[in-house]
């Protein structure tokens, strides 16, 4: 009964939220069609023809993230040329990524999590099975691919701190939803005592491990781009990139302040921001401006100038800074939005720092700890000492990097663990 009731109550606030968004899409065909208009309407399940493949495996990838861990997994299952292929989002941002440096995988945005929204998606899109990436269970989803038979896997799965908390306040709601998934590749022990904690059965779930570190790293392209960056950038007799990747606000003030203090002792040092949200970026440059610098942004010059401070703000471009970085800055971390994933920078060989708040990426950081690359800042003077110590001390900083790539080479079996678990899944899929 409590279950049925929180259900029904989750289902009318999503209603709700939905008409709501309505409106903004009648602003938006008002004000004239566009791609942005296009683009909210399949928010409410609207589609055009040529953006669904027919009888797709869904790759359910909620962000940015999601997708960049996803992508070596997608790989081998787009190899297996078995079913076609639809990646299902909730970030626009990952959709612009996704669609600018991966163009052969149909990209759709999922809709709102109502009864009848997700019954529409199901009919329209006619999958053969789904696959969600580390997260986002949502009830009415599973409901849908439930009622129509279709298999669900949840891959490289993780569950902060945070979302544990919740899901035990929510128990009554959630604990039906996880039993509809079949097959749970969990990325760590911890996580998986969770998930069995929360009602996922024995033999359903294993420990497999976290298809981030089978991330790919950058092609000839991005990293002959890099060099050029700092060729141009750093003066002749050589310098410092300092990254700061994923800022959220709060976050720039520090980074800032820790940068000046850099600068006054050594003016060689250059700074990149990159903001998990671009959006953010016109604020930023403000708050440069009233510390008196006046930085560059990446849609008006792909080459850093003059400027000692350069704001990115332009979707897919981290790997390159991190390419060209000598040290890096993991955002969210020192600000309580649960941190983000530090490997794209130690695949890169880039010692990275962060906040005290890691929530979302704790069984990452656990490993970094291990392996002595675990490196927390909570102020401007911690942030100054440790890449000050990166930039006289280049040894340290290079055995550091060295120990992080052995072990992310000692992770590529977690790949074809994932694939034989779909394969697998894949037995239970409906018949054509």
């Amino acid at each position: 009964m409590i279950s049925k009731c929180l259900s029904l109550i989750y289902s009318a606030v999503m209603m709700l939220i939905a008409q709501t968004y309505r409106v903004y899409i009648c602003y938006l065909h008002y004000i004239g069609p566009s791609q942005a208009y296009y683009d909210a309407r399949q928010r409410l399940g609207y589609y055009q023809t040529h953006e669904i493949p027919s009888n797709p495996v869904i790759i359910h990838a909620e962000g940015v993230g999601e997708c960049n861990a996803v992508l070596p997994l997608l790989q081998k299952i787009r190899a297996q040329n078995q079913y076609n292929i639809l990646v299902t989002v909730l970030d626009q941002e990952a959709k612009t990524m996704m669609q600018k440096r991966y163009p052969e995988y149909a990209v759709v945005l999922l809709p709102w999590d109502t009864p009848s929204l997700m019954c529409k998606f199901t009919t329209t899109v006619q999958p053969k099975a789904a696959m969600i990436v580390e997260r986002g269970i949502w009830p009415n989803m599973l409901g849908a691919l439930q009622a129509n038979h279709i298999p669900v896997m949840v891959a490289s799965a993780r569950l902060s701190d945070r979302s544990y908390w919740l899901y035990q306040k929510l128990r009554a709601l959630i604990t039906p939803s996880l039993k509809m998934v079949q097959i749970w590749a969990s990325q760590s022990d911890a996580v998986t005592q969770k998930y069995l904690h929360l009602g996922v059965s024995n033999e359903k779930i294993q420990t497999v491990g976290n298809i981030k570190y089978a991330l790919a790293g950058p092609s000839s392209d991005i990293l002959e781009k890099a060099d050029t960056i700092r060729s141009a950038w750093l003066p002749s007799e050589g310098g410092t990139i300092f990254v700061a990747v994923s800022t959220h606000e709060g976050e720039e003030e520090i980074i800032l302040e820790a940068y000046q203090r850099l600068r006054e002792d050594n003016p060689k040092y250059r700074l990149v921001i990159i903001p998990r949200h671009i959006s953010r970026v016109p604020h930023i440059k403000r708050l440069c401006e009233t510390h008196q610098w006046h930085p560059s942004c990446h849609t008006d010059s792909s080459i850093p100038g003059k400027s000692a401070i350069h704001l990115v703000d332009k979707i897919g471009e981290v790997m390159l800074f991190l390419a060209a970085a000598d040290v890096a800055f993991i955002g969210g971390s020192l600000v309580p939005k649960g941190g983000h994933n530090p490997l794209e920078a130690a695949k890169l060989g880039v010692p990275c720092i962060t906040g005290p708040r890691t929530d979302n990426f704790t069984s990452i950081w656990n490993d970094l700890a291990q392996l002595g690359a675990h490196n927390v800042v909570q102020s401007p003077d911690d942030i100054v000492k440790f890449v000050k110590n990166c930039n006289t001390d280049k040894q340290y900083s290079s055995s550091q990097a060295e120990k992080v790539l052995r072990f992310m080479d000692q992770q590529n079996q977690v790949i074809e663990q994932h694939i034989k678990l779909w394969e697998h899944l894949l037995e239970e899929a409906p018949a054509s």
